[in-house]
Order: C-alpha cells, then structure tokens, then sequence
C-alpha cells in the first residue's frame, strides 16, 4: 500500500446502464443479404435514438487470388439491406484474437444505403472477431456486435461466415487490455476472449468522425463507455502536454477555456471522475500505460500525473489521480500542486445497485452480476479457482473480478469500507483480489492489482500474490452482452 505521507514526490509508488428493454428481432439470413428491422425508440445507456434497435450483418470472406492469397490478403464484404439505410454509416473494425492477444487488422466505414463495403488485407484462416458499430443521425455509435469464426477457403470461393446482430451497449466498462498469461491456473484476465475491447474513434477540433489512419486528430471517443477525451498535443496549445495546473486552476483556467472555446462543439468539459479516468488506463501496458496510437505525448509530460475529480473523502485536502506510466491510482494529490489534464465530456454513469435477493447484486449500469458476500482471504490462485469453482443463485459462470471491474463498485464517497453496504453489508475494508497482473513491476509475475475497501485505493507494489486478500466473485448478468 502506497503511504499517504509520501505525498505527490512518492505517489509513483502509491499507486443505468438503465435496464434495456430489448425488442428482440427477427433477422432472416437471405443469402448475402438478409436483414428484417423494426424502429422502436429505446435508451441505449449511451444515447436516444429512433434507429433501429436491432440489425443483421451478413459477413462474406473470400481471397481474391491465388497470388493474393499467398500474400495473406482477402476480401471482406458487409452485406446490409435497405431496410437498415436509417442507420446510417456502418463502420466495421476486423479483429483478430489468437487466444492470446487481440489486435485490429483494418477498418472500414460505408453508407448503409450502399448495402455493401470491403475490407481488404484481412489474412485468411485465422479466429476473427468482427465489431460492428453503427452511427445514428446525430452521428453517436450506438450498436455493436461480434461473431467470430476459424473458417478456411479456396482462392476466389465466397464463404459466409454467418452474421452478427448489432444491438445496443450494455457494457460501460472497457477490458483491462492485459493478454498475456502469468499462471497456468485458470481464471486471469487473459483467459478470457476480450468481451469489450478499448475501440477508440478519431474526431476533430469540429467533433467530426475521421478514418482511424489520420495522422492528426483532436479527441477521441471511446465507444464503450460513451466518453469523449480531449487529446494532449506538444504544440504549445491550450492542449499542451507541458501544461500543468492546480487542482482549482484545472476546473477554472484548462477547462473552462475549453468550454468557453467550445472546443470539438461541446461545451460540457470536465475533470473525468477517477473511475472515468481509469478506464482509459491499459493495464496490459507500461510506460505508459496507455493506447499511444490514439492519446500519444504522454511520454512527453513533465508530471506523469493526472488530475480527476473525485476528493479522497477522508481527507478533502487531497484528490485522486492516476499516474499513466503504469496506471497506477494515487490518493494523496495536495490540491495546491500542479499536475496534467485530461478534458472529458459525456454522460457521468453511477452504479445502479439491485439486491436479487438471492445472494447477488446486480449493477445494471455496467451490467455485473456481484456475489454479495465475500470469500474468506487466500491467496490469489486460490481466488482465481474458488470463483471458478463457485455455484451461487444457480449460476457457474463466476470468476474472479478483473481490475476495471472490482473499481466499478467503489464508492468514492464512502470510507472505511469503501463500498455500498446497504447491498455489501459484510464488506471488509481489507484488500480484495482482482484477476489483473500489476505489470508495471519487473517481477510482474508476482504481484497482482488489489483493491483496499478500505479507502478504495489501487494496490499493486505490495500486493505478493502470496499473500491473502478477501474474494468477491463476479460474473455477467446477461453473458450475451
């Protein structure tokens, strides 16, 4: 555990949704094109719209040529009946997960009116994962969908892969980002196939949509959580990477010139609650900790430290804030010293507890189903196959929390423990085990991201997974989303 007293110059070590009611759909696969949509009105969570609730994508693959084959390139089209047009523009990012790791292979965006687009250097044989966004007419994606397949081919042969049905978010929790694995027990972080992947779009100082290969760009939202971030740049702008500020100065000079610019069209910046900013943290990186192909200049800042704003609620003389060389919390940040800014703007989501009274809560804004009483403390292989092992309200499918997710049900404005006890009445302010690997630590392999209920602090330097900490198992309410 970090020690308060070490104040900022030691911080580098202390480091609803609302219920969707779902129209389902009938989505008929005719050929290469099949798609039947109705056009309720619904709240996503992130957005209202009166597009389509629900739509079919017929996923074609075929190699163009046997030279072009031999060159691991192939084509993919996306086939969308007109009765989808209102969606507007599809835009479809391949990715590829090994079982291992995830990475984008290429994107694509077209007119749903068009019925049909390609994406090409796409290599053939390989477990694909497609995400498929759709835009609404006020241009905010609002549908996602996945499907995945190991199908090998022919040069020229068209092969349908089957379709993915978009539906609206259900998840406002992005995954950690670590892939690699640090035990052969099962249950961590990169056991599990990346449910909701960081997808980032690129916009511009106007909040326009820009292709994901532009080279300048100046926010970016993230489209599992809904946010829109403000990107740092080094060009002695507003935006500056070398721009530090006070914690009041943060909120009176950086963000209100923002809104006073009304930077990207948005005139409703603000600090980015300490949940908020974690979630932007990669976990599965270091130095920095962070997706440097969409929030590049970290490595340039003076500080290495960000503002948010959340007080650390046992003493209002201090804030939260994060440290992006490993993405570390730190709860002692003296209000008077200066650090960076990230801008954010968007809906501030807040759990939304429900007791089953069945043993579980279910948090209907991230979509997380918690058992309500917690494990004795062991160690943390030991936690990863007692939640595995775990039967609880007639469901096996618990595991042990990633660190993103055991974050989510801290309450910032508690103390001691650190959590909801109307619905975790037996919660302990001790440390909890997460399923996350602290990989900011040359001996990663033994230390794993805890969190104290305590103060709702992130522990990571002392956190020998040797050690006991308490267990809370966790699993999705509904495993489709």
């Amino acid at each position: 555990m970090k020690q308060g007293d070490k104040m900022d110059r030691f911080s580098w070590f202390e480091k609803q949704i609302p219920v969707l009611i779902l129209i389902r759909m009938m989505c008929v696969l005719l050929a290469v094109i099949g798609i039947s949509c109705v056009d309720p009105s619904l709240d996503s969570g992130n957005t209202t719209t009166d597009q389509p609730a629900s739509a079919s994508f017929s996923i074609l693959w075929r190699t163009d040529s046997a030279d072009q084959a031999s060159e691991n390139n192939v084509l993919a089209r996306e086939a969308i009946s007109d009765d989808c047009a209102g969606m507007g523009v599809a835009t479809v990012e391949c990715m590829v997960y090994d079982g291992a790791s995830m990475r984008l292979l290429t994107t694509g965006s077209w007119p749903c009116s068009e019925a049909q687009g390609a994406l090409d250097d796409i290599p053939p044989g390989e477990d694909r994962q497609f995400v498929v966004l759709g835009l609404n007419d006020n241009g905010e994606i609002v549908y996602r969908g996945q499907a995945a397949n190991s199908i090998d081919f022919d040069p020229g042969q068209f092969v349908d892969v089957g379709y993915i049905e978009a539906f609206p978010f259900a998840a406002s929790l992005p995954d950690t980002g670590q892939i690699t694995s640090f035990t052969d027990t099962f249950g961590e972080d990169s056991d599990y196939a990346p449910k909701h992947p960081h997808l980032y779009t690129k916009l511009d100082d106007s909040g326009n949509v820009l292709d994901g290969s532009a080279f300048e760009w100046a926010m970016v939202r993230d489209e599992v959580t809904g946010l829109i971030w403000e990107v740092k740049t080094d060009d002695r702008s507003i935006h500056d990477i070398d721009n530090i500020y006070t914690w009041q100065d943060a909120q009176d000079v950086f963000i209100s010139g923002l809104n006073n610019d009304n930077f990207g069209g948005h005139s409703d910046w603000r600090l980015p609650t300490i949940k908020e900013l974690f979630t932007i943290a990669d976990k599965g990186l270091v130095d920095p900790a962070i997706n440097t192909a969409y929030f590049p200049n970290i490595m340039l800042s003076r500080e290495g430290f960000f503002w948010s704003a959340t007080a650390y609620v046992d003493d209002l003389a201090y804030v939260w804030f994060l440290d992006f060389l490993d993405g570390d919390i730190g709860s002692r940040g003296d209000v008077s010293h200066f650090k960076n800014v990230f801008a954010v703007c968007g809906e501030q989501k807040n759990s939304t507890l429900v007791d089953n009274g069945d043993g579980t809560v279910t948090d209907t804004t991230t979509g997380l189903m918690w058992q309500q009483a917690e494990a004795d403390a062991m160690t943390w292989e030991a936690a990863l196959t007692y939640c595995e092992n775990l039967r609880l309200a007639g469901y096996n499918d618990w595991r042990l929390p990633n660190v993103n997710e055991l974050q989510s049900i801290i309450d910032y404005d508690a103390y001691d423990p650190a959590i909801d006890t109307t619905y975790f009445p037996g919660a302990m302010p001790n440390a909890y085990w997460s399923s996350t690997t602290y990989e900011g630590n040359a001996d990663s392999d033994n230390y794993s991201w805890n969190v104290s209920f305590s103060s709702g602090d992130l522990i990571t330097q002392t956190s020998d997974k040797s050690n006991s900490a308490y267990v809370r198992a966790v699993r999705y309410a509904d495993p489709g989303t």
